[in-house]
């Protein structure tokens, strides 16, 4: 791990640098507050110890900018300082240091001071992970990995009141059944999530991305009007068509039908992202009814 050291005195420095790599860790030195908030924007360092007194920017200082400035994630900080008051010990801690060190420090010491600090950092990466896994199980399908229903919904909720044009898409897998009842389950599953796959990499950094349910996915492409919305989706229909699923047996051709609303601003209180889903719906029909393949502009 990276341990960032800030302090003006080279002597310390090199002493706090040794007990780090003693440590097993790898120490960055600089001289100044300011230099330290660079090294932090650039790298994601997660543990420092910093000196208290430093000319231009003293550690209490940098520890308040710091805690301001990289509050996106969790910095164990250990101040090392000859102040040794409980006064000023307390001052520390409540500007947001960790940890506390006096100087001349044990260099055994600050290796165990070291440690806590690494446990702790891996224990709140473990924690988030896991709260990023667990998050990941309640907005994202199992499957395709896109947003599920209930998530999509609520996002979709929060663009519409915050983009115009909004142009929402339904998009249903041809003949899916068939292929199913052909080729089994599996080869449904690897046809639904090639179909994900190809949706988000076409539109994702347009627009918000959904499975609705069974073979049917969903889409929202905020501030895109009718004609760049439908342009859109219609070069993802050809896609779907042009790019074949590879089964063990044989590689298979499918397609896709499509249909797409757009809310403009001049009718935005007239509408609801219910309503749009509602439209889009019988746009995506009238695509199936009128053969398949196809991309159908709601009325």
């Amino acid at each position: 791990m990276k341990i960032l050291i800030v302090d003006d005195n080279i002597h310390n420095i090199e002493m706090a640098a040794v007990t780090v790599e003693l440590a097993g860790h790898e120490p960055v030195s600089v001289y100044s507050g300011y230099d330290a908030l660079d090294i932090m924007a650039q790298d994601n360092v997660r543990l420092l110890l910093v000196d208290w007194m430093m000319p231009e920017m003293d550690g209490i200082e940098l520890i308040k900018r710091i805690r301001a400035q990289f509050s996106d994630r969790y910095i164990y900080i250990i101040m090392l300082t000859a102040k040794e008051s409980q006064d000023d010990i307390v001052t520390g801690l409540e500007v947001g240091a960790d940890d506390y060190v006096v100087k001349p420090f044990l260099p055994r010491e600050l290796r165990a001071r070291i440690g806590i600090g690494v446990r702790i950092i891996e224990m709140e990466s473990r924690l988030s992970d896991h709260l990023e896994h667990m998050e990941n199980l309640a907005t994202r399908d199992h499957l395709t990995k896109l947003y599920n229903r209930r998530r999509f919904l609520e996002l979709a909720e929060k663009s519409f009141e915050d983009h115009s044009p909004f142009s929402l898409f339904m998009l249903d897998v041809d003949h899916f059944k068939q292929i199913n009842d052909r080729f089994g389950h599996p080869a449904g599953d690897k046809v639904l999530v090639q179909v994900a796959d190809l949706v988000n990499d076409q539109l994702q950094d347009m627009g918000i991305i959904g499975r609705y349910g069974g073979e049917e996915f969903i889409g929202i492409l905020p501030d895109r009007a009718s004609d760049e919305a439908t342009t859109l989706v219609e070069t993802l229909c050809k896609s779907i068509e042009e790019t074949p699923i590879k089964l063990a047996v044989e590689n298979i051709q499918i397609t896709a039908s499509i249909g797409i609303v757009t809310c403009n601003g001049n009718n935005k209180n007239d509408c609801t992202v219910h309503d749009l889903i509602h439209r889009a719906d019988e746009a995506l029909y009238r695509a199936k009814n009128n053969g398949r393949n196809r991309v159908e502009i709601a009325d």
